[in-house]
């Protein structure tokens, strides 16, 4: 979440510094117009009909973690223009437990079948009734860019599983699960603007294990907001979660990234622009966190390698 600095722009130091070594700083300006501080009618629309979504927050040692939840149709409730509701869940999960300790939020619900993702940044609060209401700062669309299409099923359940086991670093299975992986979500957090969370996407594999404790994550060509490299560079802690949607396990990670700006490095995946070099602290997986019958549609046509 920003606020509009003296300058008139609404990004913040993390943002400009990496639009300004990318090159895209008068592209990000003429951006900002499609940043909202309260939700357009077709966001309204597209948020009241989503199953799936992806969430940032801090934990009490301020530990960014990616969550999720999903529900039926319904289960994210639009309440006014700036306010959106998440329906009450049997238990509290993770993301409950960190909005305990820090109300900053960050949400992307997203259409895998359709290919489309809007992305809503603010302060969540608990409500008497179990369900959790988040104020939203800002909200925008993104492009349908690197997500693969997958079928949705019917989602009857507002909440993951929360039994797994925490580990502090990848066993062979997890480190296996990344390598064949082609979607991740991830978290991050600026010290004074809030969370955000966003999507990734590539080719299986497109995230490199490169031992059991580091990841490197390419960054392709995006909107040029730099939203989530924007925040790394203000502050390196950061959440990742890999839905396996044949299992409904999910992987989530927490610990810290950096921006590596050089070409050599970038070159080393194909169509990366730079790379987002990762040391996990710790690992949580869930079992069966997610419903079975996602049904594998096809590869999103812009990924590299394709």
């Amino acid at each position: 979440m920003k606020a509009r600095q003296k300058d008139g722009t609404v990004w913040h130091e993390g943002e400009l510094e990496v639009q300004r070594r990318a090159g895209v700083l008068e592209d990000a300006r003429k951006m900002q117009g499609g940043i909202f501080s309260s939700m357009p009618a077709p966001a309204i629309k597209f948020l009241s009909e989503q199953q799936f979504a992806a969430f940032s927050s801090r934990d009490r040692q301020r530990r960014v973690w990616a969550t999720l939840r999903f529900g039926p149709r319904g289960f994210i409730t639009v309440v006014d223009p700036f306010t959106v509701r998440l329906a009450a869940i049997a238990a509290p999960d993770l993301l409950a437990q960190n909005i305990d300790a820090n109300p900053d939020a960050g949400m992307v619900a997203i259409d895998l079948a359709h290919r489309r993702r809007i992305r809503l940044n603010g302060e969540a609060f608990h409500n008497a009734d179990g369900s959790l209401t988040i104020y939203a700062k800002q909200i925008y669309s993104n492009c349908p860019r690197y997500i693969q299409e997958r079928e949705t099923p019917e989602l009857r359940t507002a909440a993951a599983s929360q039994t797994g086991q925490r580990g502090k670093d990848l066993d062979a299975k997890q480190a296996a699960w990344i390598g064949r992986a082609d979607t991740m979500f991830i978290a991050t957090a600026h010290p004074v603007y809030g969370a955000d969370a966003s999507h990734r996407g590539g080719m299986p594999g497109f995230v490199r294990v490169e031992s059991p404790c580091r990841l490197a994550i390419p960054d392709y060509d995006g909107n040029r907001m730099f939203n989530t490299l924007g925040n790394i560079v203000a502050d390196p802690g950061t959440g990742l979660l890999f839905p396996d949607f044949a299992s409904g396990n999910v992987l989530m990670l927490t610990g810290r990234a950096r921006v590596n700006w050089d070409a050599s490095r970038a070159a080393e995946f194909p169509g990366a622009q730079r790379v987002v070099e990762y040391e996990i602290d710790e690992t949580l997986e869930l079992q069966s966190a997610l419903p079975g019958g996602w049904e594998f549609k096809s590869y999103s046509p812009h990924n590299p390698g394709l």
